[in-house]
């Protein structure tokens, strides 16, 4: 009796073998990858939305408060928007209408509360707060929040990942509120001398 030699599988019977493997371990390997991209994503987005406030509170502390074009400008630019595009770059539907500015006063007891800019100017902004710093009218400091639209009080934005099959591992996560608070400047009112 002869022993039975092992013979080694032909090549091309293993590439039914490779193509199964593919098949099984490829959903796994996309989907991990995708979640990675947006998780970083999210991070991205958790910076960006910091940096939005800030810059949008420094812009809104040298800019009129009355006139509507300028606050919009002053919005699309924080958020980093050009030409007609007013939404955030990766940021899954934000765009300006999410840029909230609030304008505040500071009481003799160190509390801040919003003012209602419908009935002042800058310069009587400035003719008050010479009078009487710490008026209720008088806006010393700009709150820039990024929130839902029509919140009030302001409520996080939720996350909205770039790819819907992804919604279920990101569904119930938000931005964090995003604020920035900057000392009021001129508010858009320039020296009556230039640049003396």
């Amino acid at each position: 009796m002869r022993p039975h030699r092992q013979t080694r599988p032909r090549a091309g019977s293993q590439r039914g073998l490779a193509a199964i493997e593919l098949a099984l371990v490829a959903p796994l390997f996309f989907l991990l990858l995708f979640a990675l991209l947006e998780f970083c994503r999210a991070l991205f987005l958790f910076n960006t939305l910091q940096e939005v406030t800030r810059h949008a509170a420094r812009s809104a502390s040298v800019s009129d408060f009355s006139n509507a074009a300028t606050m919009t400008a002053v919005r699309k630019s924080a958020l980093f928007a050009s030409g007609s595009d007013s939404h955030l770059p990766l940021g899954g539907g934000i765009d300006e209408t999410y840029v909230r500015i609030d304008y505040l006063s500071l009481s003799s007891a160190n509390v801040l509360a919003t003012v209602d800019t419908s009935a002042l100017t800058p310069l009587s902004n400035i003719a008050t707060c010479a009078a009487t710093p710490n008026a209720a009218s008088c806006i010393r400091f700009v709150r820039v929040q990024v929130c839902q639209p029509g919140s009030n009080p302001c409520q996080a934005v939720p996350y909205t990942p770039m790819v819907s099959l992804l919604s279920p591992i990101f569904s119930g996560l938000s931005m964090p509120l995003a604020t920035a608070l900057s000392p009021a400047e001129s508010l858009g009112v320039r020296s009556p001398c230039g640049l003396c």
